[in-house]
C-alpha cells in the first residue's frame, strides 16, 4: 500500500529537460552496492517514479546542494526509461537498516493506522497490511510509523491553561500578573515583531485596517470601526494614542505546530512548515464567550534535510515531559523563541502571515464574522493583503470560480487573481444557523466543489467542516479552550446536499505525520505527498 508523507528532504525538483516532466516519487530504497566503486559514506539510492519518464532530474536534498538522480541506464542507473531513478548521497546505511527494521518492527504490532487522502479521513488499516519483504540487497525506505510516542496536546496543539498561566512566561491581561516580556506573552511577540519600529505606532498602525475601507486587489473590506474601537478601548481607555505593549488586552489560547504544512503552496509555510501562537481578545471583564477577536501569528519554519526531522523531534520530545510543568514550560518557551524573537531571523522573524477572526461588533451589528490576513512590508510594518485562497464569497456561482473548482486552474494564478480582500462568513441572528460553505453553479463535480470550498478560509470554518466560525473557541482565562469537530474528529454531511459523509480528524491526521516524520529516515521527505492547502 502506498501511503505517501510530505516533502521534506526535497526542497526543490527541476527537471534538466523540461518542468513539464517532473516525475512524483512513490517508493524509495537503498540498493547495496558492491562495485565499491563509490567514496566511504556514500549510498546509490533509486527512486520509483509514479510513470516512467527518463532522462535526469535534480533534487535538493540539503542547503544549496543538488543531487543528480538519471533513469537513462548511465552512471548508477541499471535500466533507462524504466521509472526508477537513482543517485548516489550520503547516508549511513547502518543507521537506515536500523531505521527501516524499527518501523517494520512496530507494524507487526497490528496496530490501526489512520490513513487520509488530503484532509479527509477514508480508512483505518491494520499496520501488518504495511510491512513488506525488502528486495534482494536493498534496504526500503519506510514513510509510515505504527508507534503512538506523540502526545498531540503537549507537541501539536497545545492549550492547556497551565502552561499560560506561567507567570514567568505570560503576562496575564486580566489580572496584570506575570511577565510581559515572556516568550507566550502578547507584549513580548508584538514587541519582536515590530523589530526596529516604536511597538505602540507597529500596534496601532495594525489596528488602523479596521478603521477604513481596505481595497486590495479591486475588492474592498469595509471599515469595521466597532472593531477597533472596542479593542482601543480596553487597551488604551484613556484615549492617550500610545499604546502599552503591557496593557494589550490579548491572552494566548495555544501554541500550534504545523509541521504537516511543509512545502505547502498558498500560504507563508516554510520547507519546515508553520509553527503558530494564538491570541484572544479580553474585554474589560475577561469574557470573551459572546464575540470574539483572534489573531494568529503563523511563522514559517525554513529547515532542511535532517533539520526538518530534528525540528519535529524536538517538539516531539515535549511529549515526555509533564505538560505545564516547569520543565515542559521551558522547553516550549526555547521553542517559540526560537521563530518569534529577533535574533533567531533578523528582518522580520520568520512571520508568514498574521491572520485575523473577527466578530466583535456582534449579532446586532449586522455585520459578519470576518477574516483577514496580515504580512510585513517592506518597512516592517503589518499591511492587510488578499485572503489566501479565497475569493470574495460574492463570486459564488460564478463562471470564474466554476472554473477553479473543474480544475482549469493548476497553477493557481485565476485564484490569486480573484483573492479578497477580507473572508466573510455570512451570520443569522436567528437560529438555526446557517454555516457558509461554496456552492459552485450546481454543475461543477460534487469532490470538485468540495475541495475547492475546503481550502477556502470561510468554507473551512464553516459548512464544509461543520465549524461555528473558529476551530480554536476561548472563553474566559482559566478554561481550556473547546476544539472544533474537525480538529477532534467528526463526520460531516456534504452541505451541497450529495449525500456524501466525510470524516475528520486533524489533530490525529497531524499526529501522524509527526510520527513519521521522526521515526522515518531523512530521506523519505523525497516522496510524493498530497497536498494541504487548508488552514
Amino acid at each position: 500500500m502506498k501511503t505517501p508523507i510530505h516533502v521534506g528532504a526535497a526542497l526543490a525538483l527541476t527537471s534538466l529537460a523540461s518542468a513539464q516532466l517532473q516525475p512524483t516519487f512513490t517508493e524509495a530504497q537503498f540498493r547495496l552496492d558492491l562495485s565499491q566503486q563509490l567514496r566511504p559514506g556514500d549510498a546509490v539510492l533509486e527512486l520509483k517514479a509514479d510513470r516512467s519518464r527518463g532522462g535526469r532530474v535534480r533534487l535538493e536534498l540539503e542547503d544549496r546542494k543538488m543531487t543528480l538522480f538519471s533513469d537513462d541506464g548511465r552512471d548508477m542507473d541499471e535500466r533507462g526509461g524504466d521509472g526508477v531513478y537513482t543517485g548516489v548521497v550520503r547516508a549511513d546505511l547502518q543507521e537506515e537498516r536500523a531505521i527501516a527494521r524499527d518501523l517494520q518492527l512496530s507494524a507487526e504490532r497490528g496496530v490501526l493506522i489512520p490513513i487520509f487522502e488530503g484532509r479527509e479521513l477514508v480508512e483505518r488499516v491494520n499496520s501488518r497490511t504495511l510491512v513488506k519483504r525488502p528486495r534482494p540487497m536493498t534496504i526500503p525506505i519506510i514513510t509510515t510509523s505504527a508507534s503512538t510516542t506523540v502526545d498531540p496536546d503537549h507537541s501539536l496543539m497545545i492549550t492547556d491553561t497551565s502552561v499560560f498561566g506561567d507567570v514567568d512566561h505570560n503576562l496575564n491581561p486580566c489580572t496584570g500578573v506575570g511577565n510581559p516580556d515572556g516568550a507566550f506573552a502578547f507584549a513580548h511577540v508584538m514587541t519582536e515583531l515590530a523589530g526596529t519600529n516604536d511597538p505602540s505606532v507597529f500596534a496601532m498602525d495594525w489596528l488602523s485596517h479596521w478603521g477604513t475601507a481596505q481595497n486590495i486587489n479591486g475588492d474592498v473590506a469595509p471599515a469595521r470601526l466597532d472593531t477597533m474601537n472596542r479593542i482601543l478601548d480596553a487597551w488604551d481607555p484613556l484615549g492617550t494614542g500610545v499604546l502599552d505593549m503591557a496593557q494589550a488586552p490579548f491572552h494566548p489560547i495555544a501554541v500550534v505546530l504545523r509541521l504537516d504544512l511543509r512545502e505547502t503552496n498558498g500560504y507563508g509555510s516554510g520547507s519546515a512548515g508553520e509553527a503558530r501562537i494564538v491570541y484572544s481578545f479580553v474585554d474589560a471583564s475577561c469574557d470573551a464567550s459572546q464575540e470574539g477577536f483572534l489573531a494568529i501569528f503563523e511563522y514559517a519554519i525554513n529547515k532542511t534535510g535532517c533539520n526538518v526531522r530534528q525540528w519535529g523531534q524536538d517538539w516531539a520530545d515535549l511529549s515526555d515531559l509533564p505538560v505545564g510543568s516547569l520543565a515542559y514550560n521551558d522547553a516550549l518557551a526555547d521553542l517559540t523563541t526560537q521563530f518569534t524573537d529577533l535574533t533567531s531571523n533578523p528582518n522580520a522573524n520568520r512571520l508568514g502571515q498574521l491572520r485575523t477572526n473577527d466578530f466583535l461588533p456582534g449579532f446586532a451589528s449586522g455585520l459578519d464574522w470576518q477574516l483577514r490576513e496580515f504580512r510585513l512590508d517592506s518597512a516592517g510594518f503589518l499591511t492587510q493583503e488578499t485572503v489566501s485562497i479565497t475569493p470574495p464569497d460574492t463570486l459564488d456561482g460564478s463562471v470564474v470560480v466554476k472554473d477553479i473548482m473543474d480544475g482549469n486552474d493548476p497553477l493557481g494564478l485565476i485564484m490569486a487573481s480573484i483573492e479578497g480582500a477580507a473572508s466573510d462568513i455570512p451570520v443569522l441572528a436567528f437560529p438555526p444557523l446557517e454555516l457558509f460553505f461554496w456552492e459552485g453553479d450546481g454543475t461543477s463535480a460534487t469532490e470538485d466543489r468540495h475541495q475547492f470550498s475546503l481550502n477556502t478560509c470561510n468554507g473551512c470554518h464553516g459548512g464544509e467542516t461543520e465549524t461555528d466560525f473558529v476551530h480554536i473557541k476561548w472563553t474566559v482565562p482559566g478554561v481550556p479552550p473547546v476544539l472544533s469537530g474537525f480538529l477532534t474528529g467528526n463526520s460531516v454531511l456534504d452541505p451541497a446536499g450529495s449525500g456524501v459523509v466525510r470524516d475528520f480528524d486533524d489533530i490525529e491526521r497531524r499526529r501522524q505525520d509527526l510520527q513519521d516524520l521522526i521515526d522515518g529516515s531523512c530521506f523519505g521527505g523525497i516522496l510524493h505527498a498530497e497536498e494541504i492547502r487548508s488552514h
